[in-house]
């Protein structure tokens, strides 16, 4: 258990050369657990970090990283775990090199402002907090659960709070809990996934959560990826409840990927997911391209048996301003799920 701790842990990671490594965890305060043998318990309580993850590219170089999972707190945890009042204050994927990109397609690359990665068991998170900007400058063109590679997922996730639980192929019965955490700074992925919240989680409760940091705003390739929501980007059997997210959400053209940019959820996948009571307002852009495309004010894409209840949102939609008379139809970007008790909101708290 780690209780109080206020670290100042900077971390520099050289990815100019041709790193060849299984795996890589960083963390303000825990890099990383066995990732073989799951621990019994672990736990974060009042911990704080003010340090800094840098790194540096040259995109001349081919970087083998099997699985580099980064966290504000911890980087990668295997086991039963515990987050209370634990804050990130550290910048997350700093640039120290000209180049601003690198090329680690079908390699995993993972950030969170408090974890990285968590599997193995329970998992819960209350009352934490981001406060610096997540960038995470590699790609892999895959959302999670898209494809695995010895049994992971490959993605390219960048997220406020946790990066990704169970993001494994092997089912296991972990359930994960998310109650009043914050995202208040702005979340950047290349050509992955991007959250303010949670990246990737099956089995996940999400409640009275919210998101007031930027989830891309121009058509940099800062911002060039290709699923992002304001609260989790791909979720299977989870609930969101009594969220809030007062931000804009941009999608650029990401070489193959569908563009699905959701102002609560990107994607719902493998059935079972709930959004309900939840809130939000800004501009959800998306620059087209030649690719497909799927942006909604609550959901981008959901499946038949997705399910968004008594939420509402306000703003714009692709170029369309919300009103009442349409707000029902922005609601959930390709149209599927049940969709009920949706209303307009002009984002005042």
């Amino acid at each position: 258990s780690f209780k109080g701790y206020e670290c100042q842990t900077n971390i520099s990671l050289d990815q100019s050369a041709n790193r060849i490594a299984a795996n890589v965890f960083l963390g303000g305060v825990l890099g990383g657990c066995d990732i073989e043998e799951a621990a019994k318990s672990v736990s974060f309580e009042g911990v704080s970090n003010s340090g800094v993850y840098s790194t540096a590219y040259n995109t001349a170089a081919t970087i083998q990283i099997s699985r580099e999972f980064i966290g504000g707190i911890a980087g990668f945890v295997n086991g039963a775990s515990s987050f209370k009042s634990c804050v990130n204050n550290g910048e997350i994927g700093k640039l120290t090199s000209a180049a601003n990109c690198a090329n680690t397609k079908n390699y995993i690359i993972i950030l969170g402002g408090i974890a990285g990665v968590v599997v193995g068991a329970d998992a819960e998170f209350v009352s934490c907090e981001n406060k610096a900007a997540v960038t995470n400058k590699h790609y892999s063109n895959c959302h999670p659960k898209e494809t695995a590679t010895n049994g992971w997922y490959n993605s390219c996730i960048s997220s406020g709070i946790l990066g990704a639980f169970e993001n494994r192929s092997a089912y296991t019965a972990g359930k994960l809990t998310m109650t009043s955490c914050v995202n208040n700074e702005s979340i950047v992925a290349y050509r992955g996934a991007a959250a303010g919240i949670v990246g990737y989680a099956r089995n996940a409760q999400i409640s009275s959560c919210n998101n007031w940091g930027s989830l891309g705003q121009n058509s940099t390739n800062s911002n060039n990826s290709a699923y992002k929501g304001g609260i989790a980007c791909t979720l299977t059997k989870s609930t969101i409840d009594n969220c809030t997210v007062k931000c804009d959400v941009f999608c650029s053209n990401p070489a193959s990927e569908i563009q699905s940019p959701g102002g609560i959820l990107a994607l719902s996948i493998s059935g079972g997911v709930t959004v309900k009571n939840c809130a939000y307002y800004g501009n959800i852009t998306i620059n087209k391209g030649d690719q497909p495309l799927a942006c909604g004010g609550v959901v981008a894409v959901a499946q038949d048996d997705t399910v968004v209840e008594g939420c509402k949102f306000g703003g714009k939609v692709n170029g369309i301003e919300v009103s009442a008379n349409n707000v029902e139809s922005l609601a959930v970007g390709n149209g599927l799920g049940s969709i009920t008790n949706v209303t307009l909101w002009n984002g005042t708290l």
